[in-house]
C-alpha cells in the first residue's frame, strides 16, 4: 500500500518538473536572436494633462510578421513612459523608415 501511494506522487512530481523545464526553455531566448535595443522614454499629454494609463505601442511596418518585437509602455501619472521590448524598461530596436 505504501508503494502504490509513492508511485502516483513520483509521477506527479516528475510531470511537474518536466512541465516547468519545458516552460522555462520556451520562455528563454538567446541574446543572439534579439535585435539590439536602445532606451526610449517620452511623455504623453492630452489637452494639457498627463494621459495616465494610455498604452504606447510601436508596430512594425510589416505587421504580419508575429516574430518582430513590439515595444510597448504605459503612461504613468506624470505623463511619462518607458518602452519595453524584451525586459522591463530596456527600450526599443532601431527601425528603418525607408
Amino acid at each position: 500500500m505504501i508503494i502504490t501511494d509513492i508511485i502516483p506522487k513520483q509521477r506527479a512530481i516528475l510531470g511537474l518538473a518536466l512541465l516547468a523545464s519545458v516552460i522555462g526553455i520556451s520562455c528563454t531566448s538567446t541574446d543572439s536572436q534579439r535585435l539590439p535595443v536602445y532606451p526610449v522614454r517620452g511623455e504623453v499629454f492630452y489637452q494639457g494633462k498627463p494621459a495616465e494609463g494610455a498604452q504606447v505601442l510601436l508596430l512594425p511596418a510589416n505587421d504580419s510578421d508575429l516574430q518582430v518585437p513590439r515595444p510597448h509602455g504605459q503612461v504613468g501619472q506624470d505623463g511619462a513612459f518607458v518602452l519595453t521590448t524584451y525586459r522591463a524598461g530596456d527600450g526599443a530596436p532601431v527601425v528603418s523608415m525607408w
